[in-house]
């Protein structure tokens, strides 16, 4: 009787969901979700900045954690004033998230100086500039981060016209204020309120909460051995393409331990996350997923690696490779387990009221009440 009525609860729950989204009888599907940071990059916001170089994985891989296995699209947009090196700086929505992070640990905070940014150009080339999904069931939102006001004595659209063209796209601006300007409070909240997102204030010490792993170091020391298992295959569509993420491999080199076990975490999260990883044209993701035979493959084509072996070896050394690779997979996964434990034992042991305030719970509890509201299932906490 009881799973009846639970049965019940649930079908009538997600007719009242198809209702209030204007789309009786259809069924909630993949969840998709594309976020856009609108970041202040002036030297005010050194912390910001460090802040976000530490976070953006763990954000990623609390939505990556979600039953779904959603698909993910992340972009930025870095503002300053003008007079300074730039106005804006913009990275496109993607699924290559090792691409846009190191694109992020690039950034420096600097430059600014008087106290209004031009917040309006971010929020402008935010809404505007990026590919942005016409579905109404994808979650779309724009995180505006910073500690000033925008100028409003520029000749440029300004931030109550931005709202409004954001809310006919259907995309929610939440804003985070850092620390204590009045003026930019009031804005960042009517910003906030326009768009139906959600206001959150804290102070410059956003890096202060940190929870930290006995396993970061091995697992990113075996996530560069894994990296360099990357073989690209040599067709001119692909060429670019691989160049960049091995690229992307070696300036990643750089982080922090923590940061590279987050990235891990997310790369092995789910399978939706393969497109970040390999990116067009690695040849052992290819013939492991059985997308295509290594005897169909042009002598021309193949990757470098493999044209220097023997043709009767060949098959051979790609078995070899993948099991290698397999065995490096399986292994991360363990650590990260063991990972996650260690951090809920530590998570538990500090005072809740600190980690619903982090930066990372609060972003994730945003898309999280967003994402239930559309009937999709995440898992209840935010990742570290």
């Amino acid at each position: 009787m009881k799973n009846k009525i639970r049965i019940t609860a649930t079908v009538l729950l997600t007719v009242m969901l198809s209702l209030f989204h204007g789309k009786a009888g259809a069924s909630v599907g993949k969840l998709k979700v594309q976020i856009v940071f609108c970041l202040d990059a002036t030297g005010s916001m050194s912390g910001l900045i460090a802040a976000a170089k530490e976070k953006i994985w763990s954000i990623a891989g609390s939505i990556a954690a979600a039953d779904s296995a959603p698909d993910i699209t992340m972009g930025m947009v870095y503002y300053r004033d003008r007079g300074d090196a730039f106005v804006t700086k913009v990275t496109p929505l993607t699924v290559n998230l090792d691409g846009l992070y190191t694109e992020l640990i690039a950034m420096k905070a600097d430059q600014g100086g008087d106290t209004p940014e031009s917040v309006n150009k971010a929020l402008y080339d935010a809404v505007h500039d990026m590919k942005w999904s016409q579905d109404t069931t994808v979650l779309k939102y724009i995180f505006l981060v910073g500690d000033c006001p925008p100028h409003m004595n520029y000749d440029e659209t300004k931030y109550p016209e931005i709202c409004e063209r954001a809310k006919k796209k259907d995309i929610v601006i939440n804003t985070i204020l850092m620390g204590g300007n009045s003026e930019a409070r009031m804005i960042w909240q009517e910003i906030a309120s326009k768009t139906g997102g959600e206001f959150i204030q804290t102070d410059m010490a956003v890096r202060n909460f940190e929870v930290h792993s006995p396993y970061d170091a091995e697992i990113k020391k075996l996530s560069e051995q894994l990296d360099q298992k990357r073989y690209y295959c040599r067709t001119p569509e692909v060429k670019v393409a691989s160049i960049s993420k091995m690229e992307e491999a070696d300036k990643l080199k750089v982080i922090t331990e923590a940061e590279s076990a987050r990235r891990c975490d997310y790369n092995l999260a789910n399978s939706t996350n393969v497109g970040n990883y390999y990116g067009t044209g690695e040849l052992l993701h290819m013939i492991s997923t059985k997308k295509v035979k290594l005897e169909d493959v042009k002598e021309k084509e193949l990757p470098e690696a493999l044209a220097k072996i023997e043709k009767d070896k060949r098959e051979a050394w790609v078995a070899q490779q993948i099991a290698e690779r397999d065995s490096i997979q399986k292994t991360l996964t363990t650590l990260l387990a063991k990972r996650q434990e260690h951090i809920n034992k530590e998570l538990a042991a500090m005072k809740k009221e600190d980690v619903d305030n982090s930066f990372n719970a609060k972003v994730y509890n945003i898309i999280n009440t967003s994402a239930t509201r559309k009937g999709y299932k995440m898992k209840s906490h935010a990742k570290f």
